[in-house]
């Protein structure tokens, strides 16, 4: 239930933190990494949230990593949402791409039952034939798409898919209708999505759709990116630790990421939003560079584990970073004979850290030059020769639809992809990354308008065919 002494306060100023993609359940290189850290971050969002005596915690989706999550997983979530419950704070959540087996899904998820035991209000919007089904909360079903609190109302509208501009344009049409000419309370709308206009991927929400919803939506809470965006009515705050190592961010010059504080001034004759975004503790990652250009000659590869391992060594680390090794420079990998899950094994017996990962993107390979007869300072990079291969290929075989502009990032995807391959990242995730890219959303709706095409030629055929025999 949700306390009623909070809808009599005399001031109207509300309070909620807001936090998306937790990610319960993710195992993250390969699994040396435990997943506490996960949790742990969760309870750091729910700890501030009692402490700021919050009017509520907003939870953009994500919340689990699988649809199909393991008991110790289901108990980090209820372990963490408990003490709100205890303390009558309440949790407003959607479920985001991760949580659910598939978009068009019917089965009921972990977070439905979070629900139904009472740990949050997962608010949704069915769509039908007819278009969105927008209903109140119900508290007797547990069901609804949007609730009213403390004189604010909160629509959750989820994760809405490669359809996201045009299902949130019927969203906004239906909440007009809903109003029917009469003001909206302050209203926040929770969206598992980022607007294209910011991150360019589809499955995201145009500029059309912004203004669309803006004119019936105050506030949009928003997840699914990973990344900390404020753009002033729209907010995400990022990850609260890290999913994958290079959400660690800068530790020099960090950017605060990980929850979202939002206030809701309603003293005046019209609400005022506003939001902060703050950081949440993580697991420090440490990113080393080491050159292997003055390294050559023979045992090649002891000579860079006993020159890596000094070098780090002058490095400050401790027994709970994870450490990134950038390798750069030159070197001849033939001759090296250099394995990076043997040599991340081995810095991680020799060097007090929880994980060592591996890169080697940009690392240069002079034996291309001796087999291709380019002058060794004119060689790439490994990674610059990959995306000369994607791009040579795609542009020997193109795509139908594909723009010759658009193929830099179709190439940026490959070695997105690739590197997926490398770290081992989840069929899922993987899937989600291809769903959400721009070109791919392109590549698609071209697809559907070469059919819708074909099949109307096809009508029209057979429609003459009908009236030739009359």
């Amino acid at each position: 239930m949700i306390p009623e002494f909070r809808k009599k306060r005399e001031m109207m100023l509300r309070k909620f933190i807001h936090c998306s993609d937790l990610h319960i359940g993710r195992q993250r290189l390969e699994g040396k990494l435990p997943e506490s850290d996960l949790a742990r971050a969760f309870a750091y969002i729910v700890r501030y949230t009692i402490e700021k005596k919050a009017d509520g915690l907003l939870i953009a989706g994500d919340l689990f990593d699988s649809s199909s999550i393991q008991p110790p997983h289901l108990q980090m979530a209820v372990d963490c949402l408990a003490p709100l419950k205890e303390a009558g704070i309440p949790v407003f959540a959607i479920e985001g791409n991760h949580d659910r087996p598939s978009l068009s899904s019917t089965i009921p998820t972990w977070v439905r039952y979070l629900n139904d035991q009472g740990y949050l209000h997962l608010l949704t919007i069915p769509f039908t034939a007819d278009g969105p089904e927008i209903t109140p909360w119900d508290p007797e079903t547990r069901r609804g798409s949007y609730i009213d609190y403390c004189g604010i109302r909160i629509i959750g509208a989820g994760y809405l898919g490669a359809g996201t501009a045009r299902r949130m344009r019927s969203i906004a049409e239906a909440l007009e209708k809903m109003d029917d000419g009469q003001a909206h309370p302050p209203t926040i709308m929770l969206l598992h999505a980022g607007p294209e206009y910011i991150v360019h991927e589809t499955g995201g929400y145009d500029r059309e759709s912004l203004e669309f919803i803006r004119g019936v939506v105050d506030f949009v809470a928003l997840g699914h990116i990973h990344k900390p965006l404020h753009h002033g009515w729209a907010v995400n705050p990022g990850t609260a630790e890290n999913i994958r190592l290079e959400e660690a961010g800068n530790p020099v010059n960090p950017i605060p990421r990980g929850m979202a504080e939002i206030t809701v001034d309603c003293n005046g004759s019209k609400p005022v939003f506003t939001a902060e975004i703050l950081p949440v503790p993580r697991r420090p990652v440490v990113d080393v560079h080491f050159d292997c250009t003055p390294l050559s000659g023979r045992n090649l590869s002891d000579k860079i584990r006993r020159e890596l391992l000094e070098y780090i060594r002058t490095k400050d680390v401790t027994p709970e970073t994870v450490m990134r090794v950038h390798l750069t420079g030159s070197l001849n990998l033939a001759r090296a004979g250099l394995d990076p899950v043997e040599l991340a094994a081995f810095l991680e017996e020799q060097v007090p850290v929880i994980a060592a990962d591996i890169v080697m993107t940009q690392l240069n390979q002079p034996l291309a030059a001796e087999l291709s007869g380019v002058p060794e300072e004119s060689v790439l990079s490994r990674e610059s020769i990959e995306r000369q291969a994607f791009a040579e290929l795609l542009h020997d075989t193109p795509l139908p639809g594909l723009d010759d502009g658009a193929v830099p990032d179709l190439v940026q995807l490959l070695m997105d992809l690739k590197e997926d391959v490398r770290l081992e990242v989840s069929a899922e995730e993987i899937l989600d990354r291809i769903n959400r890219h721009p070109v791919i959303g392109h590549l698609a709706r071209k697809l559907t308008e070469e059919r819708e095409r074909e099949a109307k030629s096809a009508v029209e055929v057979a429609v003459g065919g009908e009236t030739d025999d009359h």
